[in-house]
């Protein structure tokens, strides 16, 4: 079950992470136009 967890936070935390860059290349594409 602590594995489970341990997954998941990394799991959501690589998420995050990922959004994030992806929102950023997102905004800086949208300055460039």
């Amino acid at each position: 079950m602590t594995i489970y967890l341990i997954y998941l936070s990394a799991f959501l935390l690589f998420f995050i992470i990922f959004a994030a860059k992806f929102e950023i290349t997102d905004i800086k594409i949208q300055w460039e136009k």
